[in-house]
């Protein structure tokens, strides 16, 4: 649950890509998960409601890209992981 992924594929385009470590930064944004067992799990380390769809979702997102490039400027890469 998380993180992992991420971080690899960090490592991967500091390997590949030449991208420096310190121009990447890792965000996880936890909308819930409609996974039974993770619900019922008391160890879930994630947001234990369902997933948030629809109009709020979207509004969430906007919100990131918008800090995102206020922060990191226009030329910014955001890549989703599902």
């Amino acid at each position: 649950n998380g993180i992992g992924i991420p971080i690899g594929k960090m490592s991967l385009y500091t390997a590949c890509g030449g991208i420096k470590p310190s121009h990447q930064l890792p965000v996880i944004i936890d909308v819930g998960t409609n996974n039974e067992e993770n619900l019922s799990d008391p160890y879930y380390l994630g947001l234990r409601q369902r997933r948030v769809r629809g109009p709020v979702y979207d509004e969430l997102i906007q919100e990131f890209f918008e800090a995102a490039q206020d922060k990191f400027g226009k030329n910014v890469l955001i890549q989703f992981e599902d």
